[in-house]
């Protein structure tokens, strides 16, 4: 299509719809200003001297990038708002909708987007799902553009009101909140306030990063071309990043993320997917992470051997002056049977010693559940100690409560002891590595650090102005993370009060934090779906995963530092290797979001609980073992290796002991 067939398409749309004066400036203006560009644009590049010179036989690369496309598209746009404007007897009017400008069709952007889903829902099903993942970042911009345009339509609703109402429902189940967030935004002065529109199409945008293999994209290309959709092509070249890949159509649809400029699923920000994450002993790792400017984060002498757990050293006594009793609150143990729907025994009082004996095996494991009755779901989050002799948990009257199961009374109850100090809800616990102390963040924003020998708060760490949502010690046990709703994680040492490093670039919520084995980078996760990899010493962030369809909520690192384990809120867990930043293995199986993971001592076995009141576990030695070891460059689709139902507990954290007994809590809820 020349350059002179494009300009006679739009001023033959501009003539029916009574433009004829912006019809005819349109043939000499555009004709002067914009044909050197356009016919640059349309012309077969040298390097292709063989290719055709339709739109629609264009490669991908060369559409979507092209200078001289940008540019022609950039004038005939400016040019023809400009004399539509001076064309209407009322000068500029917001009631003209937008129109797809090299369409002769005169298709409107609402009609425009809906002949690509229509599209999309006709394709075959091998590319269904790789072309699905990039219509929701088309629909954001298609959607603010309405908005911001404010047309009426012809009942009395917007353009943009009705264009939502018709396609905002297909995107309900894989952008929920997203969706929700745009649903808000019915007007052009409600964009500034809110956060998602503002990094859509606000002065700081940023683009949607979207994998697709590379049929699927040239698939795209050669429909919008075709159909000279150039609205939506703009849309792809200036807010959305198609990661081509040279690989088969995947049969599950990926996730559009909102990502800084530069960075990729899988991978750093600013091209850092190149660098090697280091490995070694966290000892080594912790005294050479140097801070910008020279200075160095504080120094630990470590605890035991560095590579060891320091859970055989005598454990002291909570609150030597006793502890008072919470009759209201019931603590119940009871140990949890793969082939049992429940415990018959649930419900009794039992108290339980430090595991001895051998190693058992992570593959047939023993569970062994705490169950918080009369919670009147108050319980907001628990911890348990690697050695199996405390449980603590949070709850929503900002108290903290710690039962003793190794302390022989005849009711656990009798052991448990209050931590008083929050504010408000307590939503996150972590235990040091020695087990002496206990942080705990909450509503208040602040974190508190609790002395377990006495009862005494020692410190509270303030810095965030929003609720704390996960907290973890560092296996070092000097360092101290914590993720808020601020969307940032701040990092502490436990002699300081000051944040040593403040980690910003989620998009949402943090609400899971972990630490590499070594104690050099920090794991984040998010509402906005994504998890992230940090290094200490600088800061920076190096690793972005993306690929879950809903809010990040639970993180573990296996013990040997290669792997990374996510859970959501869309049910599933997925393994990532943490030095190429792919994703390994896909983990299906539970009902309900999942609240917590944790590796076996081996790092062999993963296990997970969730609000369907399960815990499962994942062998990771099988077929995804080998297929890792041989650098195969696909993701295992795993089933649970076993599962364990509780009656009506969802839990809420799981943990292994050093000898694979794995301990879980949750609260009792009454159907």
């Amino acid at each position: 299509m020349s350059s002179s067939e494009v300009v006679d398409l739009v001023a033959e749309f501009l003539q029916a719809h009574g433009y004829g004066r912006a019809s005819a400036v349109l043939k000499s203006e555009i004709e002067q200003n914009a044909r050197g560009a356009t016919d640059k644009f349309l012309s077969p590049p040298p390097s292709h001297p063989s290719k055709k010179c339709a739109l629609k036989n264009r490669p991908l690369s060369f559409c979507f990038d092209s200078p001289a496309w940008k540019g022609a598209m950039s004038g005939m746009e400016t040019k023809l708002e400009k004399i539509i404007r001076q064309a209407q007897p009322g000068g500029e009017s917001s009631e003209a909708p937008i129109v797809s400008l090299a369409n002769g069709r005169g298709t409107t952007l609402a009609e425009s987007y809906g002949l690509l889903e229509d599209w999309v829902a006709g394709s075959l099903e091998a590319h269904k799902h790789e072309l699905r993942s990039v219509t929701f970042p088309i629909f954001a911009h298609c959607y603010l553009k309405l908005v911001q345009s404010g047309s009426a339509g012809g009942d009395g609703r917007t353009v943009a009101a009705s264009f939502f109402d018709r396609w905002g429902t297909e995107h309900g189940v894989w952008y929920a909140p997203e969706v929700r967030q745009l649903g808000a935004v019915t007007a052009a002065e409600q964009i500034a306030a809110s956060d998602l529109a503002q990094s859509i199409v606000g002065p700081a945008r940023t683009k949607f990063k979207v994998p697709i293999d590379r049929v699927s994209s040239e698939l795209l290309h050669s429909f919008l071309s075709s159909n000279a959709l150039v609205e939506l092509l703009v849309i792809c070249n200036d807010h959305v990043q198609l990661l081509v890949e040279d690989r088969p159509p995947c049969q599950e649809m990926a996730v559009a993320t909102l990502l800084p400029n530069g960075a990729a699923p899988g991978t750093s920000a600013g091209g850092l997917e190149t660098e090697p994450m280091a490995s070694g002993a966290y000892s080594r790792a912790l005294e050479e992470a140097g801070a910008p400017g020279g200075s160095t984060l504080p120094r630990h002498t470590f605890l035991g051997d560095p590579g060891g757990y320091p859970g055989t050293r005598p454990y002291p006594k909570l609150f030597d002056g006793g502890a008072p009793s919470v009759p209201e609150r019931l603590l119940t143990t009871a140990v949890l049977h793969p082939t049992e729907a429940y415990p018959p025994e649930a419900g009794r009082n039992a108290s339980l010693r430090a595991p001895t004996g051998q190693v058992a095996s992570a593959r047939t494991p023993s569970v062994l559940l705490a169950t918080v009755v009369n919670s009147y779901k108050g319980l907001a989050c628990a911890a348990v100690t690697r050695d199996a002799c405390q449980v603590a948990a949070g709850f929503q009257d900002g108290v903290v409560r710690v039962w003793r199961l190794d302390s022989g009374a005849e009711k656990l109850d009798d052991s448990c002891a209050e931590l008083k100090g929050h504010t408000g809800g307590v939503f996150a616990l972590s235990y040091s590595p020695e087990h002496r102390r206990l942080a705990s963040g909450g509503r208040d924003g602040g974190v508190h650090l609790w002395d377990l020998s006495t009862g005494l708060c020692l410190a509270v760490f303030k810095g965030h102005d929003a609720p704390v949502w996960a907290l973890s010690f560092s296996p070092a046990g000097h360092y101290l993370v914590a993720g808020a709703a601020d969307q940032t994680a701040r990092l502490w040492a436990t002699d300081t009060s000051e944040a040593l490093r403040l980690l910003v670039g989620h998009y949402s919520d943090v609400t899971a934090v972990a630490w590499h084995p070594n104690c050099a980078y920090v794991v984040t996760g998010s509402n906005d779906k994504t998890a992230r990899v940090w290094e200490v010493g600088s800061g920076r962030c190096v690793r972005v995963f993306v690929g879950h369809l809903a809010a990040v909520t639970c993180l573990a690192v296996c013990p040997s530092g290669k792997y990374l384990a996510t859970g959501s809120q869309d049910r599933d867990a997925r393994v990532w290797d943490l030095d190429t930043g792919k994703q390994v293995a896909h983990c299906k199986g539970h009902q309900g979001a999942i609240h917590d993971l944790d590796y076996s001592a081996e790092g062999d076995v993963l296990a997970s609980c969730g609000a369907d009141s399960t815990v499962r576990t994942w062998d990771l030695a099988g077929a995804f073992a080998v297929a890792t070891s041989r650098g195969e460059d696909h993701c295992a689709a795993m089933a649970p290796n076993s599962s364990f139902h509780t009656k009506s507990t969802p839990v809420v954290n799981v943990r292994w002991t050093m000898k694979n007994l794995l301990l879980a809590v949750g609260a009792f809820e009454v159907k």
